[in-house]
């Protein structure tokens, strides 16, 4: 009878086993610097990357992984830029980063040197790089973001919170292409258009989205004879009035099809007031205001 009892109490006490289900394991963590990505639900079209990282030596590098998914329909931009730091424990550090971006049918890298550097000496090329020193154009799809860090030079051991934007610009111009829109007669047209030229604007105002940008759609034809000199790019400016620089700066291959010159942009501006130039092959110009 005893022993009865015993196989009963055996059998009760191995049901969670047999069932599949475990006692609960233990983690446990270490303080090394690793390239071992970081596991974290990814944010979906975030304006801001926010992470922590730990720096507890000289110099590493932290994978963080992918820690964000941004979809576009319409050709974008993006910028990422440090907006917002703090650091604890450390006397000295030189903190530089990549962006990764990766879709089904394209892929950009962006580098990110020298975004943070204190108390220590931090070398990078001269050369503008698009996705960070200026807007990065991308085509529409499903991009996975990935972020790795990389410091050297660092003094103690602490961390550091970093507040990177995704899209640090107040205004950009996106080339949409060679088209040509199905109605403009309810488009403003910049003075000094003729029929040889013209520049035209869906609208001159607009609201903000979601985005924190309010959007246009801009249009731009040359008609060009065959004598005439061939045009090789258009040059284009956004200026904001209010702070009287150029926001962005972008020029554009065309090519001539049916004796004219076509480009359809997609200008995307925070609040404010903005002036839109042709600069190249012909001066016209035009203000927006988005509230």
């Amino acid at each position: 009878m005893i022993v009865i009892v015993a196989v009963i109490v055996l059998l009760y006490l191995m049901l969670p086993y047999v069932r599949g289900t475990y006692p609960s394991s233990t983690t446990t963590t270490s303080t090394e610097a690793s390239t071992a990505p970081t596991t974290t639900t990814p944010l979906m079209n975030p304006q801001t990357l926010s992470i922590e990282l730990d720096i507890p030596n000289e110099e590493g590098v932290r994978d963080f992984g992918e820690i964000a998914v941004i979809e576009v329909d319409e050709p974008d931009v993006l910028r990422f830029k440090l907006i917002n730091w703090s650091v604890e424990g450390l006397r000295a550090l030189s903190l530089s980063g990549r962006v990764d971006l990766v879709s089904k049918g394209a892929s950009y890298k962006v580098d990110m040197p020298c975004m943070l550097y204190f108390n220590a000496s931090c070398a990078r090329i001269t050369l503008l790089i698009p996705g960070y020193d200026g807007p990065l154009r991308i085509e529409p799809g499903r991009y996975s973001v990935r972020l790795e860090m990389r410091w050297s030079n660092a003094e103690g051991s602490g961390k550091v919170k970093l507040h990177i934007s995704t899209r640090a610009y107040k205004a950009s111009i996106i080339d949409l292409g060679y088209r040509i829109p199905e109605d403009t007669a309810s488009w403003v047209m910049a003075e000094g258009s003729t029929r040889s030229y013209a520049l035209l604007i869906n609208r001159v105002e607009a609201a903000a989205e979601d985005s924190g940008y309010g959007e246009f759609t801009a249009y731009v034809w040359v008609f060009a004879p065959v004598e005439e000199e061939a045009v090789k790019v258009f040059k284009f400016e956004i200026n904001s009035l209010e702070a009287g620089k150029v926001e962005h700066h972008l020029e554009i291959p065309v090519e001539k099809r049916n004796a004219t010159y076509r480009v359809m942009l997609l200008i995307k501006a925070a609040p404010g007031e903005y002036r839109l130039s042709i600069l190249q092959p012909i001066n016209l110009s035009v203000d927006l205001r988005v509230k």
